[in-house]
């Protein structure tokens, strides 16, 4: 009985994992398969305005609200491809790494009105152009291969206890001399 249920047990972390391992990394890929950053090119440019918006968190504690602000960091910048001035505004290309506030205080913190920044264009369409060119988020990464690392440890205990299952009875008598 209880081999049973540590298979049953072992089987679904095993299922559960490789689902939380299938979506950790399939996030990452789709920011690279929809951007082709592969093939951006880099240019200098300039920052033309510089803004860092605060608004209130929504955060039902009145504390945290006045503590812990919603940083937005608006940004301009400029740059030139075939002769033409292009603006962007655009930090990087993961979105959902882009809305942590103390990540849009800091480039706030590090830019200013006239710096010269490196900026990564889309060749084939220049107006798609970001600051931060590889921006994924490494944690996600990270945690697959912690995930991958358990499944593969659940899976040797699963074999261990297969394989011992199958051992003759006899062979389980053991002799004192």
């Amino acid at each position: 009985m209880f081999k049973v249920l540590l298979y049953v047990v072992c089987s679904i972390l095993v299922i559960f994992m490789s689902i939380g391992v299938y979506k950790d990394i399939n996030t990452q890929l789709k920011i690279l398969k929809e951007n082709d950053r592969e093939n951006w090119i880099s240019t200098s440019g300039y920052v033309e305005r510089l803004n860092l918006i605060e608004t209130p968190s929504t955060h039902p504690d009145p504390i945290i609200r006045e503590v812990f602000p919603n940083n937005k960091c608006e940004i301009l910048y400029t740059f030139k491809y075939h002769k033409k001035l292009i603006f962007g505004k655009e930090i990087g290309l993961d979105t959902l790494h882009q809305k942590n506030d103390m990540l849009q205080s800091d480039i706030f913190d590090k830019l200013e009105i006239g710096s010269k920044v490196e900026i990564y264009f889309n060749p084939n369409n220049p107006m798609e152009s970001v600051l931060i060119k590889e921006d994924i988020n490494y944690r996600s990464g990270i945690r697959a291969a912690r995930k991958l690392s358990f499944i593969f440890l659940m899976l040797v205990v699963m074999i261990l206890f297969y394989r011992d299952s199958k051992i003759p009875i006899i062979h389980r008598i053991k002799i004192i001399s």
